[in-house]
């Protein structure tokens, strides 16, 4: 039975409180693969919730090296080194930039236990991504693209199943007309949504490279999309997942969703 869903470990933006930062999980049957890990030790307690033990956690793909994103590697890193040295579970491969790698390395090397980077390169794999790299997973195809971020480097990723459904995710950047070719039509994208168009003035969320939930939504219906997946949001506004909902679909013609933390929505 095809058993292909989204696992949202964390769905807030960097100063949430209330929802962990950005983390996900796509898996269809036993191929998986994290997307980002969120701002630090919380992602273990998460990935317990969601029933998901480490040795499930083979594959990850960082897509930038901002806190909120990027942290909780280093602890899962650090639980899973003595079980991956003793191959008690499988190698881990971390798809990123050179950037995030030498940071990841970097970092690793001043503050975890040196057990960790003595599998650097050998039981811990660093593949490094690239605008247009392409890669057979299992039965999907990745493909990585640079999000043209107006602030960072950054790389999104759109997967192909087997049945060609897609899914892209955007990283947490606003749509860049420049990725038209890679992102329209798709059945599935994942886009950051830091608050309500009514709260604009509020959040001013266009002086930190966000968008508005109207303006996510006015993407996706352009893009021809069949699906919007709105996360990354602020932590402010009460009944986000109706508020939200509701703004998106005066936009955006397809199905909307707003998942909380642990929340799994099926790629049908």
């Amino acid at each position: 039975m095809n058993q292909r869903k989204i696992i949202f470990l964390g769905t807030g933006a960097p100063d949430a409180t209330k929802y962990f930062h950005s983390s996900y999980l796509i898996q269809e049957n036993e191929t998986r693969i994290l997307v980002d890990t969120g701002g630090g030790a919380q992602i273990l307690r998460q990935l317990e919730q969601a029933n998901m033990p480490l040795k499930y956690i083979n594959h990850i793909f960082i897509t930038h090296k901002h806190t909120d994103h990027i942290l909780g590697i280093f602890w899962i890193m650090r639980m899973a080194a003595s079980k991956i040295f003793k191959d008690e579970i499988p190698p881990l491969n971390i798809y990123c930039s050179a950037e995030v790698a030498e940071i990841i390395k970097t970092i690793s090397r001043l503050l975890l236990k040196a057990k960790v980077a003595d599998l650097f390169d050998d039981k811990i794999l660093f593949h490094i991504i690239s605008d247009g790299h392409k890669t057979p997973f299992g039965d999907w195809q990745l493909a990585f693209f640079d999000t043209h971020s107006k602030k960072i480097e950054e790389y999104g990723v759109k997967i192909t199943f087997s049945d060609w459904k897609s899914f892209i995710t955007l990283g947490d950047e606003p749509y860049n007309e420049n990725l038209l070719n890679i992102c329209q039509n798709c059945d599935y994208i994942l886009h950051e949504a830091f608050c309500l168009e009514s709260d604009r003035e509020i959040f001013k969320p266009e002086k930190i490279h966000h968008s508005t939930v109207k303006e996510a939504a006015s993407f996706a219906e352009n893009l021809k999309a069949k699906n919007l997946i709105l996360y990354h949001t602020e932590d402010k506004t009460r009944d986000r997942k109706e508020l939200y909902a509701n703004e998106a679909k005066k936009f955006f013609s397809g199905k909307v969703y707003v998942p909380d933390d642990l929340e799994e929505i099926e790629i049908i």
